[in-house]
């Protein structure tokens, strides 16, 4: 069951799962950016064996669109290089170990229409560095 915690130098209520509190989760583990059905607690902790704790996030320079891939409609996160001010809700989970982390790249990338990159989320008031998977 998730807690909800208020960070107050970020302004924003984090989640913490049973067993992360006491965590720097900011600096402790990976951090994993995610603007589709992995938003969603129940499916992340079927993924990663676990319920983790997240946080509601922002990607600034970031879209997403659905487009048609064989037939199917499949959602991109999409970089916007000449909307700089655009932003992409999502949320982040925190404090994932390695193994977790991979499972969520294994997930992300099984169809090998994505890849992983570096982005810069806005948590509240805090600017943190993740992980998020954007379309090749």
């Amino acid at each position: 069951m998730h807690t909800p915690v208020y960070d107050e130098p970020a302004n924003v209520l984090i989640f913490v799962a049973a067993g992360d509190g006491g965590r720097d989760l900011f600096a402790d583990g990976a951090r994993v950016f995610v603007c589709g059905s992995l938003q969603n607690p129940v499916k992340m902790a079927a993924l990663v064996g676990r319920e983790a704790s997240f946080a509601p996030a922002i990607a600034v320079g970031f879209g997403w669109e659905r487009q048609q891939v064989d037939g199917r409609a499949v959602q991109f996160m999409l970089p916007s290089p000449d909307e700089p001010e655009r932003f992409l809700p999502g949320v982040v989970w925190l404090g994932l170990s390695e193994p977790e982390r991979r499972a969520v790249e294994e997930f992300e990338l099984a169809d090998g229409l994505r890849r992983g990159v570096a982005v810069a989320v806005r948590v509240g008031l805090r600017a943190i560095e993740a992980t998020t998977f954007v379309k090749k």
